[in-house]
């Protein structure tokens, strides 16, 4: 439980909790695919790692908290000049393990950069704030991966937190599944 204070600065001499908030995502991958191309064109999406956490911090001297890893986003997409996205989309807003305490899920965001590879027609890694309403853009891309759709791109995505000193103290966690789809 937190000091009483909870809303106030912490005194220098107060540096521990006796309960950490520590919260987790479970990232699911989902691969839709559509035929509008004359030719066939595949994609593969592979994410590392799977499940990410955001460790126990002071709000007032962490507003925010960088998730345990950097997620890296891989998608492939084989021959072909079509326009495909990579997208996710939370199960609903973070849960503690007694189910009544919530964070909301628009307090998950994320920052992108280009990793390696390169895309025939062009990518572009997105940062973007998690939603449970409409999927959110990650990275977006034509034509095919690689050299002459041999290969793959890939961005590095780094979830952070909002932190609050009104979150109830535990364990929350949620799924953000992502998605490679062409339209």
């Amino acid at each position: 439980m937190r000091p009483v204070w909870q809303n106030k600065p912490e005194p220098k001499a107060m540096a521990m909790f006796t309960q950490p908030l520590i919260a987790g995502i479970l990232i699911v991958m989902g691969l839709l695919i559509t035929n509008s191309l004359s030719h066939t064109q595949t994609l593969s999406l592979s994410l590392n790692p799977s499940s990410i956490n955001f460790p126990d911090q002071n709000p007032t001297n962490f507003p925010s908290i960088s998730a345990s890893a950097i997620v890296q986003v891989q998608v492939t997409a084989s021959w072909g000049n079509g326009t495909w996205s990579v997208t996710s989309l939370a199960g609903g807003d973070l849960l503690n393990s007694d189910g009544r305490s919530v964070i909301p899920i628009s307090n998950v965001r994320w920052t992108a950069s280009r990793a390696a590879g390169n895309c025939s027609g062009g990518c572009s890694c997105m940062g973007g704030t998690a939603s449970r309403s409409s999927p959110q853009h990650i990275l977006e891309g034509s034509g095919y991966t690689g050299f002459l759709g041999f290969g793959s791109y890939s961005c590095n995505v780094n979830f952070t937190l909002v932190n609050d000193w009104a979150y109830n103290t535990g364990s929350y966690s949620q799924t953000l599944t992502v998605t490679a789809a062409n339209p």
